[in-house]
């Protein structure tokens, strides 16, 4: 069975902008300013995945999860 990859909005280190990041990555896929706008982007990235989507402090506050571009 082929492992479904996850995609993560977290907080960047400054903490001044909110960034998608794919699990396992070293660098963040894309940086916003907004963390609206990073989750957006981040269910678009995350088809047929799962983004987990965190608070500032780095808890996760949710997990969504997606199948053939439809979140569950």
């Amino acid at each position: 069975m082929k492992r479904k990859i996850s995609y993560h909005v977290i907080s960047s280190i400054d903490r001044k902008k909110w960034v998608v990041k794919k699990y396992g990555a070293k660098r963040a896929s894309r940086a916003f300013s907004t963390k609206t706008e990073a989750i957006d982007w981040g269910r678009q990235a995350a088809a047929d995945s799962k983004l987990v989507i965190h608070r500032e402090n780095g808890t996760v506050e949710r997990i969504d999860y997606f199948t053939q571009n439809q979140s569950v």
